[in-house]
């Protein structure tokens, strides 16, 4: 920013951009979700429609531990993606490091809290959140693509199961 701009210019800029950082966290959230629910109901179909044990051909069973594996990878990186990130620089903004302090501690420290370090705690903040949303959407986007590696395989599954139980 400029040098013209005053402190408080910085600081509401800098609260507008963490507030936009925390609405990508409940992007993120809502994506990850819907994921989730999908992914438990294909294995929930998988399940509902597994072939007779007698229609397991080599072919079948190929695709039915293709479509668990990739279902199984589209997991484990929702689960990396969602797990909680606490750590990160002390701060009077996050409720990891308030949590650490007594109450009068944190009273004590907020009134006394100048307008450059609030600043300067905005900054961190935004960064810390900033390092944990990339690492976030980096997994859901590998989610996303262990799906799709999924999908033909269930889907292959899925008939043989219908298949072998009805007459088509």
């Amino acid at each position: 920013m400029a040098d013209t701009d005053t402190l408080e210019e910085r600081i509401r800029v800098t609260e507008a951009v963490l507030d936009r950082l925390v609405s990508w966290v409940h992007h993120f959230e809502t994506k990850s979700s819907m994921l989730l629910g999908l992914v438990t109901g294909m294995l929930a179909a998988l399940a509902a429609f597994a072939p007779a044990r007698t229609a397991w051909t080599p072919a079948v069973i190929a695709t039915g531990l293709a479509a668990l594996i990739a279902i199984a990878v589209c997991l484990a990186c929702l689960y990396l993606g969602n797990y909680p990130r606490t750590r990160g620089p002390a701060s009077l903004l996050f409720f990891g490091s308030i949590a650490q302090m007594t109450a009068s501690d944190y009273r004590q420290r907020m009134s006394e809290l100048d307008p450059r370090a609030y600043l300067d705690d905005l900054l961190n903040q935004s960064h810390t959140l900033s390092l944990i949303l990339d690492g976030r959407y980096r997994m859901l986007a590998h989610a996303y693509r262990w799906l799709f590696a999924a999908l033909p395989f269930w889907a292959i599954t899925i008939y043989a199961g219908f298949a072998s139980t009805n007459s088509l």
